[in-house]
């Protein structure tokens, strides 16, 4: 759930909006648009341990908080601070789990 689109380096060209890309259908529609999964994600079991493990140790553990917080649902691309109710579990994790 922490996809995003991006610009394809090769195709770059200014023409290309990404704010008005809502969803993975915008984004794979025009040839410069690459939809990228983030490096900390909980997409599989393996991928999430990390991840956790990742936030324990403190490192990076904001920018994971905030991908969280910015997720809208599968397919659809983040929007900034849309589900604010998150930072409960990221706070009690991160209390708990350090």
């Amino acid at each position: 759930m922490f996809y995003h689109c991006v610009r394809n380096p090769i195709k770059a060209n200014t023409t290309f909006d990404l704010s008005k890309v809502k969803n993975k259908t915008d984004c794979l529609a025009n040839e410069e648009g690459i939809w990228e999964n983030r490096n900390a994600n909980f997409d599989n079991v393996i991928y999430a341990m990390l991840t956790l493990f990742q936030m324990m140790t403190t490192e990076g553990w904001v920018e994971v908080m905030y991908n969280g917080i910015d997720s809208t649902g599968i397919d659809n691309e983040p929007t900034k601070n849309a589900d604010l109710s998150t930072i409960i579990f990221f706070l009690a994790f991160m209390i708990v789990g350090s």
